[in-house]
């Protein structure tokens, strides 16, 4: 990476967050911010989510399928709700946004 480069990701990770989309460019840019110390990921996608797997989490934000007295909180793809759970274990606080 050359200078102009680091400048560009250091401008980016003091920034309050970045909000990193789906595809193959952006995932490269999960593993370049990988090593910013106050950068706040906001994504949807579970392949950059594992990026950031060893990172602090102090909030998860998690949109569920369903809602259940007897089961609690479903997933239905078995990828995401492993990725999810261990972010909750790690993070300060977890939220559940549905509806």
């Amino acid at each position: 990476m050359n200078e102009r480069q680091r400048t560009i990701l250091s401008r980016l990770a003091e920034q309050a967050a970045a909000r990193i989309e789906t595809g193959s460019a952006n995932a490269l840019l999960a593993r370049r911010l990988l090593n910013e110390s106050r950068l706040t990921v906001v994504t949807n996608n579970v392949f950059i989510t594992r990026t950031f797997k060893n990172s602090e989490v102090n909030l998860v934000l998690l949109g569920v399928d369903g809602i259940s007295p007897e089961i609690g909180v479903t997933c239905s793809d078995m990828l995401r709700a492993d990725v999810s759970s261990r972010a909750v274990i790690k993070s300060e606080k977890a939220f559940i946004i549905t509806d």
